[in-house]
């Protein structure tokens, strides 16, 4: 598959169009693409017949051209048939190619101008997005690559069905770098071309409407350092210099409007680094697969260790340990237990659960 226009902006709209739609038409969900090719076959009686192109126009909410490939048979009356039908509301027109002259039909219909975007600011963003109004998007670096992520599906699905994220580097060859082909999630040899990425120097807030990956020292970089210092107070104290060539990898929750960002933090090659880090060895620590170590098991070996450095979490191992220990004894025929349990700071009311704890599994004990 290609993308291929005239100018810049032409490609950067059949990138976005295609890449937030695919496989559907223009509204997701709506009618997929499949649709197109089904249409003319039914139009004209044809079964070989494929669709093997379509065409965009900035600022139009619409496929403008869908190309097909089929016999010479096919004529305008039946290419007008099909554009008549529901499922091709969203094409203005078709072409078949094949013949020794292309064949097209335009549907009486102009195209519809897709309507403005507002600003992705905190003040509008419940008004310009209702879904993210009752659910702000939190972001994870463990599931960036799921549907908790920077893509989006239906529990049912496990592989993710659309993008929604997009990447925002520096213009030339540095942001070239940054932004190449990347390996599919949890393949090793396969790769997969996104058209995911914009120069970084020509992108404002407005242009920012879904989860980004922000990348490069700008304005729009910025606004996201300064959203992580107002919502984190603690963030300015904490911060280190990063060496020359080290780059750092941060989550900024609610960074434009509602939705989350993460951002790379360094010098040019350390930006490069840390993105490179997460394009092609994330969910892994390192090396690639299941066999190998994970960022989610790295947090719950964490969570582990600093779970037991709490009381409750003290507590809660204790109990465990508890239960996993009365389970594996008779109950019958037991007439003295004594169980201590060792926390940091005791709940007034944890020994009273103890000890009914320990006569309801131990049947034999007075109550």
């Amino acid at each position: 598959m290609a993308l291929i226009s005239t100018d810049g902006e032409g490609l950067l709209a059949a990138a976005e169009a295609y890449s937030s739609r695919a496989p559907y038409q223009w509204k997701v969900p709506g009618d997929k693409l499949a649709a197109i090719a089904e249409a003319v076959r039914a139009a004209s009686s044809l079964s070989n017949i494929e669709l093997v192109g379509v065409t965009y126009l900035k600022g139009k909410a619409d496929i403008h051209r869908a190309y097909l490939r089929g016999p010479a048979t096919i004529t305008v009356a039946m290419l007008t048939s099909a554009l008549g039908q529901p499922a091709l509301s969203a094409v203005h027109e078709l072409v078949v190619l094949g013949g020794a002259q292309n064949v097209s039909a335009v549907s009486t219909q102009p195209d519809p101008v897709a309507p403005p975007q507002p600003a992705a600011t905190a003040a509008n963003a419940a008004a310009a997005d209702p879904a993210a109004a009752a659910a702000p998007t939190r972001l994870d670096l463990a599931t960036l690559y799921t549907t908790r992520g920077l893509f989006t599906g239906t529990p049912r699905m496990p592989v993710p069905s659309t993008l929604n994220g997009h990447l925002y580097v520096p213009a030339g060859a540095a942001g070239s770098r940054d932004g190449e082909s990347r390996r599919a999630p949890g393949r090793r040899d396969d790769r997969i071309a996104l058209p995911l990425a914009t120069p970084i120097n020509t992108a404002t807030v407005r242009d920012v409407r879904t989860q980004a990956v922000i990348a490069g020292d700008t304005a729009l970089a910025k606004e996201v350092e300064k959203k992580l210092m107002t919502s984190d107070s603690v963030a300015a104290q904490s911060e280190t210099p990063l060496s020359p060539g080290e780059g750092e990898l941060r989550v900024v929750d609610d960074a434009f409007g509602r939705r989350a960002a993460v951002w790379t933090r360094g010098d040019d090659s350390g930006s490069a680094a840390a993105l490179d880090l997460l394009s092609a060895h994330f969910p892994n620590l390192w090396e690639q697969g299941k066999q190998y170590l994970s960022v989610e098991e790295v947090r719950y070996d964490l969570h582990r260790f600093f779970s037991r450095r709490s009381s409750s979490g003290q507590a809660a191992a204790g109990l465990y340990l508890l239960n996993r220990w009365m389970s594996n004894i008779p109950p019958a025929g037991i007439k003295d237990v004594k169980a201590e349990l060792y926390v940091e700071v005791a709940d007034p009311k944890l020994k009273d659960h103890l000890q009914a704890l320990l006569q309801d599994n131990c049947t034999s004990l007075p109550k």
